[in-house]
């Protein structure tokens, strides 16, 4: 009930860009997480929530938006799909049994540490997803060939979203 009231309490020309955040994921490894996704996804999609951000998977990952499994293609008469939904738990210890080749279908994923930025004005937002270059290698990742040269995080992935401003909702 209290998320359902946030975000029914979001004014979008205050607040364009709605991000929910989290811990479990919903979808990781080409796999939907049934119980938390048949709890909070209608409702994630019915109020427009543009992004969700998670951790606890110890990888990156990004969806295309998607609902109940499959990437939505069609968007509303206000440019909305589905939330996108991102994994940010590449910062740490490697203990995901996921591989890259089972992030699925869905998007973009990861197994190397880093770290991911936001940045998000009135019409744009993006989210871009680098390689830590700091910590050294791990037993199952090697440092990206551009590491340290210019002493800047090598980009692996940006996703981008573009929405009118003011929506219309």
């Amino acid at each position: 009930a209290w998320l359902e009231a946030d975000l029914d309490a979001v004014d979008r020309k205050v607040t364009p860009w709605v991000i929910v955040t989290g811990h479990r994921q919903l979808y990781s490894c080409a796999k939907r997480n049934k119980d938390i996704a048949d709890a909070i996804e209608p409702l994630l999609l019915a109020k427009r929530v543009d992004l969700v951000v998670v951790g606890h998977i110890h990888l990156a990952q990004r969806t295309c938006p998607i609902f109940n499994g499959t990437c939505v293609d069609e968007a509303d008469e206000y440019g909305f799909k589905a939330p996108v939904h991102a994994i940010v738990g590449h910062a740490g210890m490697t203990v995901s049994a996921c591989t890259a080749e089972r992030f699925g279908p869905w998007g973009w994923g990861s197994l190397q540490h880093g770290y991911a930025t936001l940045e998000a004005n009135l019409t744009d937002m993006r989210v871009k997803f680098y390689a830590d270059c700091e910590g050294g290698p791990t037993e199952d990742w090697t440092h990206p060939a551009d590491c340290g040269k210019d002493g800047s995080s090598p980009l692996l992935h940006t996703y981008e979203a573009a929405m009118p401003y003011p929506r219309g909702y």
